[in-house]
């Protein structure tokens, strides 16, 4: 299912996304491991490799649309594509009472959580919608070439028309969770 796909992961040098990353690369992607902490994704991309795959270290903050178009664009330019998107970058936010969160805290937590799922969605769903109509499945509709993955929200959108259920990528997901590199 990922074997010589190019997979971009926010948030892709610890934790969760750490654990996604080397499960992609277990399975055949090459990865762009995007995140603020440089140090974390340098690690990382030495994990991909050690597993015989290539990754790209690329510092973006997902709250600004400049880092996000820089991401993109070196990702294109040294993969030549990108297929799939996880959206692992995220904050915990606040843990108070409702009435207790202040709203620069509620504000921060949505820019992170959700305005920046929509800058990445943003600027790689157009090039996800390149290809060619698949009559087989849906022939009035331009064939989807990407996946996007929101980690964060528990929410897989399924952006692509390639073989593989929405059940079996939970499956994968859940598996990527159950191993030991987060």
């Amino acid at each position: 299912m990922l074997k010589d796909k190019v997979a971009v992961v926010t948030g892709g040098g610890r934790g969760i996304g750490r654990a996604i990353t080397l499960a992609y690369a277990r399975e055949g992607a090459d990865l762009v491991l995007a995140a603020r902490s440089i140090e974390a994704l340098t690690e990382t991309k030495a994990a991909v490799e050690s597993l015989g795959r290539k990754a790209l270290v690329v510092p973006t903050d997902v709250l600004h649309e400049e880092s996000v178009h820089n991401l993109v664009e070196q990702a294109l330019s040294h993969f030549g594509r990108v297929d799939v998107l996880v959206n692992n970058s995220g904050i915990g936010g606040p843990t108070a009472p409702l009435w207790e969160i202040t709203p620069a805290d509620w504000q921060e937590t949505f820019a992170v959580n959700v305005t920046g799922v929509y800058l990445c969605c943003r600027a790689l769903l157009p090039g996800f919608r390149q290809g060619n109509f698949d009559n087989r499945r849906r022939p009035e509709r331009l064939r989807w070439h990407g996946d996007v993955l929101i980690e964060r929200t528990c929410t897989l959108m399924e952006a692509n028309l390639c073989p593989g259920s929405l059940t079996s990528r939970k499956k994968f997901t859940r598996e990527c969770m159950s191993t030991q590199d987060i």
